[in-house]
């Protein structure tokens, strides 16, 4: 991993070199001399110079090179549960169990039983012991990539220009810097009009990350396609041991904490007296082990305060346990959206 890191951040600082002097042809100037005479403002454009162009090479390579490890390096099965540490459970229908990947702020339970045994698929780093969800380098997050490495393209050049605008040697200069001046001399030296290079830019990230959208849907089908026979399997034969009304025996193993606000605005001409109120949930994951030939979780989640709550978490030594200090069953009906009450 430290190879990794040493490797990556000597490309930065290669690539930033190479830009930077690169602007300073454009600008007729030596740009590594500017910046130590920028009117004393220079200090604090280096700064966010350094600190945009890290943005934009994250943006535009490291979602890319995430990518491509994900090829690699993914695995996948049937939604379960969290355990108390930082594993997600998936039900592996090859191995008939349960296996745990490391994956931190892991999703809880559903809370039906028709959303059960959904297909979850993982990717991670070589460097990396933990997973993530390949949805997270879906469509939605490939457009923001791209917005943002744009955004921090468009920082870099204003930073460098204001550089060298207010350089020395650009003040004595006999022609002002302008914009015009950098997009012909980019022309002259590159060969291209800067707005065809742009579109070229654009036409490239719409290849690449075009082609990272459809590496990551192959690999939610492949596993969508992988175990779509046996969770239909699973969610034929649970349906059949629960409907709405019925009576349930399970055990609370788990209990997690969240959170929440909720913000109640009364508006008027003059101003907005909205009042925002935060509260605790809690969920509890419970075990139903008589259902199918492996153990079924659900998420039972209730407010804080409530007499369910009172019930439930007389089994937890303290407010702050995520496990309890004893098992013990409960009995739980089935709504009509196919969640669960405790029945008391």
């Amino acid at each position: 991993m430290l190879t990794k890191f040493l490797v990556i951040t000597f490309l930065i600082v290669l690539s930033a070199f190479f830009t930077i002097k690169f602007f300073g042809k454009l600008a007729g100037i030596d740009i590594f001399s500017a910046m130590g005479s920028a009117k004393g403002i220079s200090a604090g454009f280096i700064v966010f110079y350094i600190t945009a162009f890290m943005l934009f090479y994250m943006f535009f390579f490291l979602l890319p090179s995430r990518v491509l490890d994900m090829k690699n390096y993914h695995a996948g099965g049937l939604s379960g549960y969290r355990d108390s540490g930082n594993k997600i459970m998936v039900y592996d229908p090859s191995q008939e169990r349960y296996v745990g990947y490391v994956q931190y702020f892991a999703q809880l339970p559903a809370d039906k039983f028709t959303e059960t045994f959904k297909v979850v698929s993982l990717f991670k780093l070589p460097s990396d012991d933990y997973y993530q969800d390949t949805e997270t380098l879906g469509l939605g997050n490939n457009l923001i990539a791209s917005i943002c490495g744009l955004i921090m393209l468009a920082v870099v050049y204003i930073i460098l220009f204001l550089i060298a605008r207010d350089s020395a040697e650009a003040r004595v200069a006999p022609v002002e810097l302008t914009h015009r001046i950098i997009a012909t001399r980019f022309n002259t030296i590159v060969g291209v009009a800067p707005l065809k290079a742009l579109i070229i830019l654009l036409s490239f990230m719409a290849l690449f990350f075009g082609f990272n959208v459809i590496s990551v849907k192959k690999i939610i089908g492949h596993y969508r396609g992988l175990y779509a026979s046996p969770r239909q399997a699973l969610m034929d034969e649970l349906l059949k041991k629960v409907s709405p009304g019925k009576t349930l025996t399970g055990t609370v193993t788990l209990r997690f904490k969240e959170r929440k606000s909720e913000h109640d605005s009364d508006y008027s001409e003059k101003r907005d007296r909205g009042v925002t109120t935060y509260y605790t949930v809690l969920h509890y994951t419970v075990e139903f082990k008589d259902l199918l030939r492996i153990p079924v979780y659900l998420t039972l989640e209730l407010n804080d305060g409530r007499e369910e709550v009172k019930i439930l978490d007389g089994q937890f030594a303290n407010r702050k346990a995520v496990a309890p200090k004893n098992l013990k069953e409960y009995a739980f009906i089935v709504n009509k959206d196919y969640s669960i009450s405790l029945k008391r």
